[in-house]
């Protein structure tokens, strides 16, 4: 991503994070929003990072993006809890898969 950033400053491209764990160091090297899927469900902790960053709270915006990270993670949780999947069964083995890709 820091190649990408470093050849969009000075344009009017923007380049924006796929996920939620790069949003606040994206910001610090340049990037201009995120969209992933925290962005859908926690729209307003999204938005807490962005609005302190840019207002130049970095101590701020770290807090925000903590809370981002743990509405995400319990989202999901509870996400796999509704659809019936026991997290010690087949779901933990796929989720595995897909951690490794």
């Amino acid at each position: 991503m820091i190649p990408l950033l470093e050849a969009a400053r000075g344009t009017a491209f923007g380049v924006i994070c796929g996920h939620e764990c790069y949003y606040l160091r994206g910001l610090e090297r340049g990037a201009t929003g995120v969209l992933g899927g925290g962005s859908m469900i926690v729209p307003e902790i999204q938005y807490a990072v962005q609005v302190r960053f840019c207002a130049g709270d970095r101590a701020g915006a770290r807090p925000a993006w903590h809370q981002s990270w743990r509405s995400t993670n319990m989202v999901l949780i509870s996400a796999i809890a509704c659809a019936g999947l026991r997290p010690l069964g087949q779901a933990l083995a796929q989720l595995r898969i897909v951690w490794q890709r």
